[in-house]
């Protein structure tokens, strides 16, 4: 047996606060093969989102991981700094959708539409001056057009 592409081990993440540290997620552990399509379910606040970000290293400045490993491709990750998570797995190798994602964009109509319903909505510019921040947009966020 091969082994897991992506593994969480006994996960605990906690937030620093005003009144103590709070655990967010607590002891999480799960695998996830090449191939394998991995789906998290669980009520609002236990922890789905505060996991993935961990897991790409996007936790709030008063996030940490306290204790346990994430494993990806044989490599543990959870200390990479964030330049190097940036540089070799951050958008690259593992992204996050979040769980509004459905609401903000429409799957079945073209970015670039929807951008100039949102750029006709919110400002006068011409439709060929959206088009042209739209794309100077995608370039500084290493999209292609």
């Amino acid at each position: 047996m091969s082994e897991p592409l992506l593994e969480v081990d006994d996960l605990t993440v906690q937030y620093e606060t005003d009144d103590g540290m709070l655990t967010a997620t607590s002891n999480a552990s799960f695998s996830i093969s090449e191939g394998e399509f991995f789906g998290l379910a669980g009520e609002s606040g236990s922890g789905k989102s505060t996991l993935a970000k961990a897991i790409i290293g996007g936790l709030d400045d008063n996030g940490q991981v306290s204790s346990g490993t994430i494993t990806y491709r044989g490599e543990e990750i959870q200390d990479l700094s964030d330049k190097e998570l940036s540089q070799r797995i951050r958008w690259k190798e593992i992204s996050w959708i979040p769980q509004g994602a459905m609401s903000s964009l429409d799957p079945l109509q073209r970015v670039s539409e929807q951008a100039l319903e949102i750029g006709n909505v919110h400002t006068d510019l011409p439709d060929e001056e959206i088009r042209d921040k739209l794309k100077e947009t995608f370039d500084i966020v290493g999209l292609q057009e």
